[in-house]
């Protein structure tokens, strides 16, 4: 017996009732020959048969300590058990430890020397961390343990009923009147970490509502689902822009993600803080508190930096961790050495607010080969406080008002499209559900321009400027061959999927638990420029002509290109007061001059980048755009037709001084004008940081969680100069 069984065995004595499955990857019976990715039908049936019979007997006895309808979804999904990899893919994300009851797990707990107080679902993380271990030393599995759902034990004497999904019986959804102290719209990044925050208040009740359905699906966890996820509507919001000028009438997609966690669930997991001006900007306009010196503590509040790091800039403590690539290829140390070539220095910490500049690899919310998205990191922890009600499939329809005083949200059943909700706030309705549905809901429920709010016949509650300034990043994407190596194109197929199949399964580092981009550039599109005006991305990989994240057939590299602040201007305004249908979204790509002539330094650039002394062992010809692209009409033209968002929508409910006649909510959220109602999320941001908006998001709401609460502000951090 091996030192991880031999820890599971004296587990397993130390619990009244411990059962565990050996379904993990390479676990197998004496009848399974078959390699680790490989599964026999006789496996899949058995591992139905045993969830079956542990989901029966945990009914009948009244013990269900960790929500196994997870392991039951992932194992009976048909298009997830009919592929051998997909299918070994999601025995490694199931949960492997079901336990009798809070008090056993309690115990248990303060066995590995955590604390009473400690919450019930850090006790199962650190249970999963012993699991883990094993799997370096000669136990080629590992274990992903699932968020506690301690129902039974710890449910809300307020008459607190999990809607978890519309498979829920009738009998245990709420009905129509609930009341609780604050009520969210919306669980993305903004959403989950406000779930966390208000509950660690003792006796605070929150309800969110969340439009899609559970975070349960493999890819969602998986890295390498990302582009699975992105297409899938039943998690993602399918919005597509409206036809633009600057882009020859094209539409573009524009996803969002739609399920708990909201965008951190599909995104492409990059941790982007942005320039210490950025935050200095939105101080400037009036609103107090929001310096680069007042949000670095919220900064350093949430996240969790594994590696090398200044304290002083960087939190240790926090939920989310932010770690450093650990999977690395010949051609990214080529293209970092080329841009040195081009007076570009390595930058080994983009995060540090005052030097951006710079190439390196990206630091990355991905941890032992899974995605940390906010749901996971923070939703799904606070339904261990009793004081949380998810709400999934819950369209929310209207805030309804008092007068001017927000009272709560009216939703429909996603599902079924019939059957309405109302809930209710006592003190707060917060709106968290991202630049284009917060813009949509709040114009629908009457607060937003009066021209608009007249044509969609809503009655005016608030006469506020919803729905424009809004922005969002514009890329490009420059793409050569590769010759002399593999590059991801090749890995992803074949032998070489299997391969990365295994070594992901085995904890090693695999191109399945990759961002999607690698390597970061930050630059300037002007020689006396002082900071970067442009970002930059790369991988050793190509992608097809139109596609955003489906490989192409050759070997390839990708250089991607977009302006920091884009001063191009458009808007976000609902069509109807339908709740069902989408909202009609104009960034007025390319708009204004200065954008253009951002991108077009940019994308010569980037073209100069792939060009280098560095990379001519592996640079095999310019594919996209080809070599006959020269003149800055051609290159514009190249744009035009090719560019896509980089899907960080910001500004549509911005944040200013009721005296700055564009902005809707103040420097605490509030929305001007009415009582009891706020907004936190991206849309709220007075203009767009030189970063992806995720963590940025993050750190409104974990600004706002002490303003709602009425808790002074974090303390700016010593040594930092203001």
């Amino acid at each position: 017996m091996g030192a991880v069984e031999a820890e599971i065995e004296m587990i397993g004595q130390s619990l009244d009732r411990f059962v565990m499955i050996d379904i993990g990857i390479g676990v197998a019976g004496p009848d399974d020959n078959a390699g680790p990715a490989i599964f026999s039908t006789r496996r899949q049936h058995r591992c139905r048969e045993a969830v079956a019979l542990l989901v029966s007997q945990s009914q009948e006895q009244g013990h269900l300590a960790l929500d196994m309808r997870l392991l039951a979804d992932v194992l009976l999904d048909k298009d997830v058990a009919e592929r051998p990899e997909t299918f070994a893919g999601a025995l490694a994300l199931t949960p492997v430890m079901f336990l009798d009851g809070v008090p056993h797990l309690l115990r248990f707990g303060h066995r590995l020397g955590l604390g009473h107080n400690t919450e019930p679902g850090q006790i199962v993380w650190r249970i999963a961390d012993v699991f883990h271990a094993g799997s370096g030393s000669g136990c080629p599995w590992r274990a992903y343990c699932a968020w506690t759902d301690f129902r039974h034990q710890l449910r809300m004497e307020s008459g607190r009923k999990a809607t978890e999904s519309g498979e829920v019986e009738e009998q245990d959804k709420n009905n129509d009147g609930d009341i609780f102290d604050y009520v969210i719209v919306g669980s993305g990044a903004a959403g989950s970490v406000l779930c966390r925050r208000l509950t660690e208040q003792p006796g605070v009740t929150v309800c969110v509502l969340e439009c899609g359905p559970p975070d349960r699906h493999p890819y969602i966890h998986i890295p390498a689902g990302f582009i699975k996820m992105l297409f899938n509507p039943k998690f993602t919001w399918q919005f597509q822009t409206e036809p633009g000028e600057g882009i020859n009438g094209r539409r573009i997609p524009t996803t969002q993600g739609r399920t708990l966690g909201g965008s951190s669930s599909i995104n492409g997991m990059i941790y982007n803080r942005g320039q210490r001006a950025d935050f200095d900007s939105w101080a400037q306009r009036g609103n107090r508190g929001w310096g680069y010196v007042d949000v670095l503590p919220y900064f350093k509040r949430t996240e969790r930096r594994i590696g090398v790091a200044d304290d002083r800039i960087h939190g240790r403590e926090g939920n989310l961790p932010v770690t450093d690539m650990d999977w690395f290829h010949p051609v990214c140390d080529a293209f970092m050495d080329g841009a040195q070539e081009l007076g570009i220095p390595r930058c080994e910490d983009y995060n540090s607010g005052d030097r951006q500049a710079g190439v390196g690899y990206f630091q990355r919310l991905i941890n032992r080969g899974y995605r940390h998205s906010a749901a996971r990191v923070f939703l799904h922890p606070a339904r261990a406080s009793g004081q949380l009600d998810v709400r999934t499939d819950a369209r929310a329809s209207r805030i309804l008002f008092d007068g001017t005083r927000a009272k709560g949200v009216r939703y429909v059943d996603d599902l079924g499209r019939t059957t309405i909700r109302t809930v209710f706030a006592r003190k707060e309705v917060i709106v968290s559900s991202g630049t284009a549905n917060s813009a949509k809901l709040l114009q629908i429920s009457g607060v937003g321009p009066e021209a608009l709010l007249s044509e969609l016949g809503v009655p005016v509650v608030a006469d506020l400027p919803v729905g424009e300034n809004f922005r969002d990043h514009y890329a490009v994407r420059i793409v050569a061959r590769v010759k002399n190596i593999r590059t991801i194109n090749e890995m992803s197929k074949g032998f070489g999927l299997a391969g990365q199949i295994a070594r992901w399964a085995l904890g090693r580092p695999s191109i399945l638990a990759l961002s999607p981009s690698l390597v970061h550039w930050f630059w300037k599109s002007e020689d006396t420029m002082q900071q970067p005006d442009l970002q930059g991305v790369f991988s050793p990989a190509s992608y097809k002509q139109g596609f955003v994240g489906l490989l192409d057939d050759y070997p390839g590299m990708t250089a991607g290109v977009w302006q920091h602040r884009p001063e191009s201007i458009g808007y976000v305004r609902a069509r109807s007061t339908d709740p069902f249908e989408d909202p009609a979204i104009q960034p007025n790509y390319l708009k204004d001059p200065i954008d253009r002539r951002t991108l077009l330094n940019g994308m010569k650039l980037a073209r100069k980048l792939l060009h280098t002394q560095a990379l001519a062992e592996y640079f095999d010809g310019d594919e996209l755009p080809g070599p006959d692209v020269h003149t800055d009409d051609e290159w514009m033209g190249y744009a035009r037709q090719y560019g896509s968002t980089a899907y960080h929508l910001i500004g549509t409910a911005r944040m200013g001084p009721v005296s700055d006649r564009t902005s809707v909510v103040s420097d605490e959220l509030l929305v001007h004008g009415v009582q009891g109602l706020r907004v936190v999320d991206a849309s709220v941001m007075p203009s767009m940081p030189s970063a992806n908006t995720y963590s940025s998001t993050m750190m409104i709401a974990e600004k706002a969680s002490d303003m709602i609460l009425g808790r002074q502000p974090l303390a700016p951090v010593e040594g930092i100069a203001a």
